[in-house]
Formats: structure tokens, sequence, C-alpha cells
């Protein structure tokens, strides 16, 4: 699904959906309350501001806790680990609980990051060598369309040859 959506929008596709009554203006401050978690599928500003139609099931969570009275630290707990990539310091005995959790160790993140230049350069080879392959590749299409021209040309010699030779003696 990659429909953009206003939140009028995502409102009557709660009701028709979930059967969950809940105004654009609700929706709105909720989208405030908990920015961070909305702010990957919003697009545009004010009256153009649109939404991707995947974070109707992030809206439907929140109202659904807010009716059990959940605290906006629980809510916000809940998006992270629903929809949202955590990056935290952990101990040795943490990583395996955090791992399982989806969240990212800062020292994995960190590995990652040192590794680019190594990925750079590995990309920048495979560009040199397929340079080098598209450049072989132009020098043999231009030596086989300089064989086609040597053999057209010779082509029309002998043709030239042969219409002198059989040449009627009224064309003199």
């Amino acid at each position: 699904m990659s429909e953009w959506l206003t939140l009028v929008e995502i409102s009557k596709l709660l009701k028709d959906k979930y059967d969950i009554e809940i105004t654009d203006r609700s929706l709105g401050r909720y989208r405030d309350e908990f920015q961070d978690t909305f702010k990957i599928w919003i697009d545009g500003n004010g009256k153009k501001r649109r939404y991707k139609a995947e974070s109707t099931e992030a809206f439907k969570m929140v109202v659904d806790l807010k009716a059990k009275n959940e605290d906006r630290q629980a809510i916000q707990n809940v998006l992270d680990k629903q929809f949202g990539i955590i990056i935290t310091e952990t101990t040795d005995r943490q990583t395996t609980d955090r791992q399982e959790a989806g969240l990212l160790p800062v020292e994995d993140l960190r590995k990652f990051i040192l590794s680019i230049p190594e990925i750079i350069d590995r990309q920048q080879k495979i560009i040199e060598q397929q340079t080098e392959l598209l450049q072989k590749q132009d020098q043999r299409i231009t030596e086989l369309e300089n064989k086609m021209l040597e053999s057209a040309e010779q082509k029309a010699k002998r043709r030239g040859w042969l219409s002198r030779l059989f040449r009627k003696p009224s064309d003199e």
C-alpha cells in the first residue's frame, strides 16, 4: 500500500475498517503528540499534508491504547517497538534481549559506519571495471563498424568493375 491520505480519509478508514469513531482533529493531536513516530509517514505541509496509508495502523494503535488509559511513554514505547528502529547502548547481558526486540546497539551502528569507506571502495572498483568493459565494447563496435564499411566499399568496387565489363555499347 503506498497510497497517500488526509487525516479526514484516515478517520473514515478507521471507522469503516475498525468501527473506530475519531475526528481528524484528534488524529492531528495524536500526530503532534507522537511526532517522532508519525514523521516517517508525512509528506507536505498544511492543507497539502498527506500520510502514507500504513500510518493508519499506528493511529489505530494510539487510539486503542488511549482508550485503555495508557500513559504517553507507554504508548511511545509500543509505537517504537512496532514501527521504529531504536538505537541504544547495551551490555553483553542485554544484547540478546535487545536483538530479539529489534533494537540496534550503538556498537553495531558504529561498525557499520566504519565499514562505509570499504563499501565505497568496492563500489568504485566495480564502477571502474564496468567502465573498462564499456570501453572495450565501444572499441569492438567501432572495429565491427569499420569492417562493415570496408566490406561495403569492396562490394561497391566489384559492382563497378562488373558493370563496366557488361556495359551496353549504347550506354557510352
